[in-house]
C-alpha cells in the first residue's frame, strides 16, 4: 500500500477532540492529587507551575527553528568556507571532518551552489551527531534550575501522600498529553526539513536534483 497516497502520510491525523480529552484527563488526575494533599495542596500548584514553565522554556517552535535555520546554516557555512578555500571556520569542531570528506569526494559539478547543496546533504548525517549533543546541552541547560525545583517539590508532595504512585501517574499524563512532540525530535525535524530543500536543488548543468547527484 502506498502510505503517501494522501496528506495523512505526511502530516498525520489527530482526532479533533483529542486535546479536550487530554485536558480532562490531566485535570482529573490533578484534582485527585490535590484532594489527597488536603491542607498541603499548595505544593501541587507550585509543582505544576514549575513543570509547565519548563515545557514553555523549551518549546518545539524554538527547537525547530534552531534546527532549520541556525544549525543547518552552521553546516552550510563550514562547507562553503571549504569549497571556496577561504580559510574561515577552521576552529569549528566539525571543520576537519567536513574538509576530509570534501577533499576525498570530489564531484563533477563546477557550480559552487551545486557543490554546497551536495556536500550539505552528504555531511548532514555526521553533522547531526555533533548538533544533537550541542543542542541537547543548550536546551537541557535551560532547565537545570527548574528540574531541581521540580524534584524538591515532587519529593515534598510524595512525602505528604505517603506514596509516589499518584504523582507518577500525573507525570505520565503530562508527558503523554503536553509533550506529544519532544523538543529534540522537533530540533531534528528542523534539520531534516532544511536538508530536504537542499535535496530538491536542481543542478543547472546536468538538470539533476541533489538526491540524484548523491549517486556519483
Amino acid at each position: 500500500m502506498n502510505i503517501f497516497q494522501n496528506a495523512d502520510g505526511f502530516i498525520g491525523t489527530v482526532p479533533p477532540e483529542s486535546f479536550g480529552n487530554s485536558l480532562k484527563k490531566f485535570f482529573d488526575a490533578a484534582s485527585g492529587v490535590r484532594d489527597k494533599l488536603g491542607n498541603s495542596h499548595e505544593f501541587l500548584a507550585e509543582y505544576l507551575e514549575a513543570v509547565f514553565d519548563a515545557i514553555s522554556k523549551t518549546n518545539t517552535e524554538t527547537a525547530a527553528t534552531c534546527g532549520f535555520s541556525r544549525c543547518t546554516k552552521e553546516l552550510r557555512t563550514i562547507c562553503n568556507a571549504i569549497i571556496r578555500g577561504s580559510g574561515e571556520e577552521t576552529q569549528h569542531p566539525f571543520y576537519d571532518t567536513a574538509k576530509s570528506y570534501i577533499e576525498a569526494h570530489p564531484i563533477p559539478y563546477e557550480e559552487s551552489q551545486s557543490k554546497l547543496e551536495f556536500y550539505t546533504v552528504a555531511l548532514v548525517g555526521e553533522f547531526i551527531k555533533y548538533a544533537i549533543a550541542q543542542h541537547y546541552n543548550e536546551f537541557g541547560g535551560k532547565l537545570n534550575d527548574e528540574t531541581a525545583r521540580i524534584t524538591a517539590l515532587y519529593n515534598d508532595i510524595c512525602a505528604v501522600l505517603g506514596s509516589e504512585e499518584p504523582m507518577e501517574r500525573l507525570n505520565e499524563i503530562i508527558q503523554d498529553e503536553f509533550i506529544t512532540v519532544p523538543v529534540m525530535a522537533s530540533f531534528v525535524q528542523g534539520i531534516i526539513d532544511s536538508t530536504v530543500l537542499s535535496m530538491l536543488f536542481n543542478e543547472p548543468g546536468s538538470g539533476k536534483f541533489v538526491f540524484e547527484m548523491m549517486e556519483v
